[in-house]
């Protein structure tokens, strides 16, 4: 006789937004940074770069990713120009 296991996973999502097109993704593995809006959007995260480009309303996008260790020097760069625009706003 065999059994299956199902394993179910909790999942753990918050966006914090900074300034218009800016977000902070939270999650439960781990940060990422969002740039963009409707039509393209970039997303920055330790595991890689990853480009939206869509057409809105019509459900049809195209998705680019990149992976490597210049990802992280990319995140503390957005991250220093973010702190940068909020100083200027502010």
């Amino acid at each position: 006789m065999s059994y299956a296991i199902y394993a179910m996973g909790f999942r753990f999502q918050k966006r914090i937004r900074i300034l218009p097109g800016v977000r902070v993704n939270l999650g439960k593995r781990g940060a990422s940074l969002s740039i963009g809006g409707k039509g393209v959007t970039a997303n920055v995260s330790t595991r890689g770069v990853q480009n939206t480009y869509s057409i809105p309303g019509t459900g049809l996008s195209y998705v680019t990713k990149r992976e490597g260790a210049g990802c992280m020097i990319m995140i503390l760069g957005l991250l220093g120009m973010i702190a940068a625009l909020k100083g200027i706003l502010a």
